[in-house]
């Protein structure tokens, strides 16, 4: 292999890892950009909304911040309702924001 061959073969890897961190932030970006606009609790028929809602620090109009809501996830678990809970994404009504689901089993 040619020292030009070389040089190429070490951009190409170096550009892929460049890619890579950029390509794995875009959508961890796009998320923390977003508001919440609407907060649904799935299987929650132990236990009202109004307590939920008391447990999460998740509220509406604040930037989504995944790590919180991985904690909110965890306080609700800590309550001992549920088997299992989780949350998802999906966008907000009218298209603005993001709504965020808690699914509780």
């Amino acid at each position: 292999m040619t020292k030009l061959e070389r040089r190429h073969e070490a951009c190409l890897v170096c550009l892929s890892l460049v890619a890579a961190v950029l390509l794995g932030a875009l959508p961890a970006a796009w998320a923390q950009a977003q508001k919440v606009v609407a907060i649904e609790f799935r299987g929650n028929a132990n236990i009202g909304t109004d307590t939920l809602t008391a447990t999460i620090r998740t509220t509406l109009g604040a930037d989504l911040n995944e790590q919180q809501l991985a904690e909110d996830v965890a306080a609700i678990r800590k309550l001992g309702f549920f088997h299992d809970a989780r949350y998802s994404l999906e966008p907000g009504p009218g298209g603005g924001g993001v709504k965020v689901v808690f699914s509780l089993v």
